[in-house]
Order: structure tokens, then sequence, then C-alpha cells
């Protein structure tokens, strides 16, 4: 079912309407509808009912392999999520450093990690390619500067955002320098 007859679909579920979508309808006691007609009043139920085996259609999964590097740091994920949904993957935290300065000592949180923003979509009209919503965020600890005899402490901060498509399956390697992305995107077992 593509997304503009299932966009439909939902809209005329939420106005309480219903198309024939393909699908046999639940029993009622009402005349059965052709399609393309909208019938006078079908209950949200029974529309829903009329949507769900076209909805359960579109379920595909997928599973996701993303690798980045950057200066010393290194984040990895592997998940599976649905076709033409948002996946947001945080690994990592809240780091302390000591800070000094005029009006004294404190602490100061730094935040690091690997942040993985994904919306991958599969081809209606070739299933090997994949378009695919990115963004990355690799952050953390790198090699500090040296103040009187102590090391401050350095945190580097690495992201890159972009649309592109890729062929299912493969290993793709989407950014080369001066940090290391690659990515691969199939369907799930």
């Amino acid at each position: 079912m593509s997304r503009t007859t299932l966009s439909a679909a939902v809209l005329f579920s939420v106005l309480g309407l219903a198309v024939t979508l393909g699908a046999e309808a639940a029993p009622t006691t009402r005349p059965r509808v052709a399609a393309g007609e909208l019938p006078m009043r079908v209950s949200r139920s029974q529309a829903a009912i009329a949507m769900a085996p076209a909805a359960a259609a579109d379920a595909t999964n997928l599973k996701v392999d993303v690798a980045a590097k950057y200066l010393d740091l290194k984040g990895s994920a592997r998940f599976t999520m649905g076709n033409a949904t948002q996946a947001n993957f945080v690994s990592g935290g809240d780091q302390a450093h000591l800070v000094k300065n005029s009006q004294g000592e404190g602490v100061e949180f730094k935040k690091v990690g690997f942040i993985v923003n994904l919306l991958p979509v599969l081809s209606p009209d070739n299933d090997k390619k994949v378009s695919v919503q990115l963004q990355v965020e690799l952050s953390g600890p790198t090699q500090g500067i040296k103040v009187a005899e102590n090391e401050v402490p350095h945190i580097s901060t690495w992201q890159w955002q972009a649309t592109f498509t890729l062929v299912r399956g493969k290993k793709t390697v989407v950014v080369e320098s001066p940090a290391h992305l690659e990515i691969s995107i199939d369907l799930a077992d």
C-alpha cells in the first residue's frame, strides 16, 4: 500500500469515515460500500479493522549497523527498527570535570557518547534501495593540554547529518575524513 493511500485511510479513520482498502470489512448490518465511495456512518472500530491488514503489510523490520570513529573516540550501534520509522539511539552520559576560575572551583558536566538519529525508507520501486536520513554525533574526552602541572581535559565532538541512498545489505562508508562512518541496513531476520 502506498503512503498516500495509507495517509488517506488514517485521515478517514480520524474523521470516522471508511473506504474499502482491498481488505474484507468487518461484519456489519449496514450495506457494503463500493471502493472509493464514502458511507454515511461507519464506526471507528470498523474503519480500524478495514485498515489493519494494509498497515500490517507495511510493517517491515530492518536491522541497522552503524560504526563511527573520530580521533581516539569510537562508537557503534546495532539495532532493529521499523521501515519508514525514526529511531534515536543514545549511548553515553555526562562526565564531570573540575573547573577552576576566579570565582573558585566547581564541577562542570560535559556530554559524552554516541548518538544516532535515523529514518530509513525502503524504496517501493526497488527493494534493494534504501533512502536514509541520518544524524550522528560522537563526543568524548581526547588528549588535553598542560596548564602548569595539570592536564586540562578536552571534550571533542564530531557531528554529521545527511540524506542519501544506499544499497540494502551492503556496508557503505558515508564519511571517510576527518572521521570514519559506515552504515549497513538490511531486512531483519
